[in-house]
């Protein structure tokens, strides 16, 4: 009978210890995440302003007739997928920040 309890007690302690460490791997894991959300945020935004530049070269070229109205479609489209890509990673952000939120236990409304 003793024995038995000692036992149920090393395994409940076993189980709490394997609890902790995943819930500090899941808040580690989330953490890099959002880290990484961050950035692509960053280059995002870079991105979209060279293809500004690159859009409006493309106009000032096509104004001059030194460029055709495919370069400026092309540089449009270049265009709008920096400006996707600038919404996918403020979408990929917030739910890595919802992640860490959930993994830190913490309850926003």
């Amino acid at each position: 009978m003793v024995r038995e309890k000692e036992t149920r007690l090393v395994q409940t302690k076993d189980a709490k210890v394997q609890v902790e460490d995943g819930i500090s791997l899941e808040v580690k894991d989330a953490h890099l995440r959002l880290t990484e959300a961050r950035d692509k945020i960053d280059v995002a935004k870079l991105a979209i302003e060279q293809a500004e530049e690159n859009f409006r070269i493309n106009q000032e070229r096509f104004k001059e007739q030194v460029a055709t109205a495919t370069d400026v479609l092309d540089a449009q489209t270049l265009l709008t997928q920096a400006r996707t890509n600038y919404y996918n990673a403020l979408s990929d952000y917030n739910i890595a920040r919802a992640k860490l939120e959930r993994a830190m236990g913490v309850i926003t409304y």
